[in-house]
């Protein structure tokens, strides 16, 4: 749903990790339509914001999976503020695909200076950016 979503503690303020081949779609726009919660989804990334307030890393999503059925979304958010060792906005790792979505990537730094601050894509078979 729309708004800002922080983390008070910890390196990353969001994290998956499956040794699952399931598809994981998180997405953000998402608006009540009368009595239905998330009943429809904007197509805007400014609606639903992933901060990590300078102070840690936003997203890391990974499956340890080989199989091709594990596959990650991340579509419709805007992600910022990511600070951290290896990567500071969002990493992913997956056995399959990656599809990243109408994502707004900004003021994301590391400690690193080999390494991105925005988006790193750890392992994938593919990656699609839209």
């Amino acid at each position: 749903r729309p708004g800002t979503y922080t983390m008070g503690s910890g390196a990353t303020a969001f994290t998956y990790a499956s040794s699952e081949a399931f598809r994981l779609v998180i997405s953000g726009g998402w608006q009540t339509v009368g009595v239905i919660p998330c009943g429809l989804a904007l197509a805007d990334p400014s609606l639903s914001v992933l901060d990590g307030v300078n102070q840690r890393r936003v997203m890391d999503l990974s499956s340890s999976s080989t199989n091709f059925n594990a596959m990650l979304e991340v579509r419709n958010l805007t992600i910022r503020g990511g600070s951290g060792t290896g990567f500071g906005g969002l990493r992913v790792s997956v056995g399959d695909s990656v599809d990243l979505d109408r994502l707004i990537v900004r003021n994301n730094n590391t400690t690193n200076s080999e390494s991105p601050g925005g988006i790193l894509v750890a392992s994938a078979r593919s990656v699609s950016l839209v």
